[in-house]
C-alpha cells in the first residue's frame, strides 16, 4: 500500500479487536461476514445505484478501512483515500422464481463462506440480480469489523438519498459525515479507576460462569448452529409496553428480567451471569448517533435472584442498575473478565442477549425497497438471545447444537414465552413461583471442573499431556499457564482453543520478547505458533535467524541436549 494512499491510522476498538481476534484464527470466517439483502421494484437504475453506493463509501472512513497486524505489537486500522466497489450485476431474468430463490440463498452461502481479506479494503461485496418479475435483488455484504446494527441504515438510508438525488438531478444533501476515530479518541480518554471499581463491585462474587448446556465442547463449526424463534401476540407485546410503561422500565429490562429467571431455573443458581450488548454510541457525544462504525459493546449482566422478591421489584432494581451501568459502558469486555474471579481462559458467560434497537425504515420518492432482510447476528456464545421489537416482539435464538441440546433449546424459548404471560398477567407474583413454574430438561454443568496443580503436573508427567521436552518449551509452557489460569496445558493444545484471545496474545509474545531477548512478531501466534510446540520451534528459528554471533546460534541449537537446569540457567543469563 503507497503511504500516498492512507488517510488515517488509529486503534481498533475493544469489540473490533475480539472480531479481529477471531478473524485472525481462520476459523468459520461466515461468523464475522453480515449480508443486507432487500428487494428493488422494476423503476431502479442500477447505474444511479452504483454511483450512490459509491459516495456513501467515500463519505464514511469505517467503509474504506482494512486491518493490520505484521510486526506490529497491537493491530491497527488503516483508512484509505479511496477505494474500488466490488460490485457485480447478475441477470437471472430467465429463472423461474423457485430456482431463482434457490440460486440467491446458494449465492448468499458462497459469498459468506468466501469472508474477506482484512487487509483489503474495502471489506465488503456488492450484487445486483436482475429478477424473474423484472425487479431486483440487493445483497450488500460487509465484515463485521467494519459496523453495528445501528449503521445498517444509516448506510442504507444514505444511499436512498443520494440514488433520489441522482435520479432527480439535484445535488446530494447530507450533513458532513463524522469520521470513527472521534470515537476511539472517546475510548481513550475515558479510561479511569472508578470503571474497575464498578466492575469489580458488580461480578466480584462470581467465581464461574452460570451454567448452561451439556458438557460438551463448544464447536467453532458455523454448521453446527441451529437457530429457533417465535413472536408474542398482538395482546402480548401490548401488555409489555404498558407494563414497561407504567413501571418506567425499559422493554429490554424486561428480557433481561426474565432470561434471569430462565438461567435460574436452570442452573439452580440464586445470582446468575449473563452477557447483553449495548449500543456504545455516548449520549455526550450527539453527533455520533449517525456515525458509521463498530460502536456496540459486550457487558456481563449480573441478577440475584431472592425468590420472595416480587417480579416487579425486580424490574425496577434491574432498570436502577442499568442505569448506573451506563457511565462505564465503554469497558472493554477483555479489561472486566481481569478484574473478575475467573481464570483469563474462561468465558464469564455463556449466553447472550441482544436488544435490536435501531431504526429500520428505508424509503424515497423514487424507488420502492421491500423484504429487507439481514443475515449475520452470530456470535461465539452457546446461546445468543435477539430481541427485535419492530411491530411487535419477536425472538430469534441461536443455539450451538454441540452444547445445548434441540429439546432444550426449545424448552428455552417455551419458558420466556410462558414467562411472559405469567409476569403479565401477575406482575406481582414472588420470584421463587415464577421459576418453579417453568420446565426444563434437567441442567448440565457446561465446563467440567478445573483439575488441580498436582493433578495437571502429574498428567504432563505420565504422558495424558505431553509435557515440555526443551527449556524454551517449559519456559513457554510457564507463561501460557499463568496467562491461561490452568496448569492442565500440552505443547500440542491449541492457545485458542484453551481460551486464549486477543488480548492475551498480546500479552503472551511481551512475555516471550522479556524471557528470550528477541522480537518475536506478533503475528507468530496467529499463524504459525498455535501450540507451546510450534511456538517453541518458531522462536528458535527467529533466533537463530537474527544472532550475529554464529557461536551463539550454536549454542541456542543445542539447548535440547542441555539439561534443564542449564538450559534455564543459559537463557536467565542473556
Amino acid at each position: 500500500m503507497n503511504t500516498n494512499d492512507i488517510e488515517d491510522i488509529y486503534e481498533l476498538s475493544p469489540a473490533q479487536q475480539g472480531m479481529y481476534f477471531h478473524t485472525l484464527m481462520g476459523k468459520s470466517p461466515e461468523i464475522m461476514v453480515e449480508q443486507f439483502i432487500c428487494e428493488f421494484d422494476q423503476t431502479l437504475n442500477p447505474g444511479s445505484l452504483k454511483r450512490a453506493c459509491e459516495q456513501v463509501v467515500a463519505r464514511h472512513t469505517a467503509l474504506r478501512t482494512s486491518f493490520h497486524t505484521g510486526d506490529l505489537d497491537k493491530p491497527l486500522q488503516v483508512v484509505e483515500r479511496r477505494c474500488a466497489l466490488p460490485w457485480q450485476e447478475l441477470d437471472w431474468r430467465s429463472s423461474q422464481a423457485a430456482s431463482f430463490d434457490s440460486r440467491l440463498e446458494a449465492l448468499l452461502d458462497e459469498d459468506r463462506k468466501r469472508g474477506f481479506d482484512t487487509r483489503q479494503a474495502p471489506l465488503m461485496r456488492f450484487f445486483l440480480l436482475s429478477r424473474p418479475d423484472g425487479g431486483h435483488q440487493f445483497v450488500w455484504s460487509h465484515h463485521h469489523l467494519l459496523l453495528d446494527g445501528w449503521s445498517l441504515p444509516v448506510v442504507m438510508g444514505e444511499i436512498l438519498t443520494c440514488y433520489d438525488a441522482q435520479v432527480k438531478g439535484k445535488q446530494t444533501a447530507l450533513a458532513p459525515a463524522q469520521p470513527y476515530r472521534e470515537y476511539i479518541a472517546y475510548l481513550q480518554s475515558r479510561r479511569s479507576d472508578a470503571a474497575e471499581n464498578y466492575w469489580r463491585s458488580r461480578i466480584g462474587s462470581f467465581a464461574a460462569a452460570t451454567a448452561l448446556g451439556n458438557g460438551r465442547t463448544l464447536s467453532s463449526d458455523d454448521d453446527h448452529i441451529r437457530e429457533i424463534g417465535f413472536r408474542l401476540s398482538d395482546e402480548l407485546a401490548r401488555d409489555l409496553q404498558t407494563l414497561a410503561r407504567e413501571q418506567r422500565v425499559t422493554a429490554s429490562v424486561v428480557f433481561q428480567a426474565l432470561w434471569a429467571l430462565v438461567l435460574g431455573a436452570h442452573s439452580g443458581d440464586d445470582e446468575v451471569l449473563f452477557g447483553m450488548t449495548v449500543s456504545g454510541r455516548p449520549a455526550e457525544l450527539s453527533q455520533l448517533s449517525s456515525c458509521v462504525g463498530l460502536f456496540i459493546n459486550t457487558l456481563p449482566v449480573p441478577m440475584q435472584l431472592k425468590r420472595d422478591m416480587p417480579m416487579l421489584a425486580l424490574l425496577r432494581l434491574a432498570q436502577s442498575e442499568r442505569l448506573e451501568m451506563h457511565e462505564y459502558e465503554h469497558t472493554p469486555l477483555v479489561d472486566i473478565h481481569q478484574w473478575s474471579q475467573l481464570p483469563q481462559g474462561k468465558p464469564l458467560f455463556h449466553s447472550l442477549l441482544v436488544f435490536e434497537n435501531f431504526p429500520q425504515q428505508l424509503s424515497v420518492d423514487t424507488l420502492v425497497v421491500r423484504d429487507v432482510r439481514i443475515h449475520g447476528g452470530k456470535t461465539p456464545y452457546p446461546l445468543t438471545i435477539i430481541v427485535d421489537p419492530e411491530h411487535g416482539f419477536s425472538l430469534r435464538l441461536l443455539y450451538h447444537r454441540d452444547v445445548i441440546d434441540d429439546a432444550v433449546a426449545q424448552a428455552f424459548a417455551q419458558a420466556i414465552s410462558h414467562l411472559m404471560e405469567r409476569v403479565l398477567a401477575n406482575p406481582e407474583a414472588g420470584l421463587g413461583e415464577l421459576m418453579d413454574s417453568i420446565v426444563l430438561p434437567k441442567a448440565a454443568r457446561l465446563v467440567a471442573a478445573e483439575p488441580s496443580s498436582e493433578s495437571a503436573i502429574e498428567a504432563s508427567k505420565t504422558g495424558d499431556k505431553n509435557g515440555p521436552r526443551t527449556a524454551v518449551e517449559q519456559s513457554l509452557w510457564q507463561i501460557w499457564t499463568d496467562l491461561l489460569g490452568t496448569e492442565d496445558v500440552g505443547i500440542d493444545d491449541d492457545f485458542f482453543e484453551l481460551g486464549g484471545h486477543s488480548l492475551l496474545a498480546t500479552q503472551a509474545i511481551s512475555r516471550i520478547r522479556m524471557a528470550f531477548g528477541t522480537d518475536v512478531p506478533l503475528k507468530v501466534l496467529f499463524t504459525s505458533g498455535h501450540t507451546i510446540a510450534e511456538l517453541a520451534s518458531a522462536i528458535e528459528e527467529h533466533l537463530i535467524a537474527n544472532v550475529d554471533d554464529e557461536e551463539l546460534a550454536g549454542l541456542y541449537q543445542e539447548l535440547e541436549h542441555m539439561s534443564d537446569e542449564e538450559a534455564e540457567r543459559l537463557l536467565a543469563e542473556g
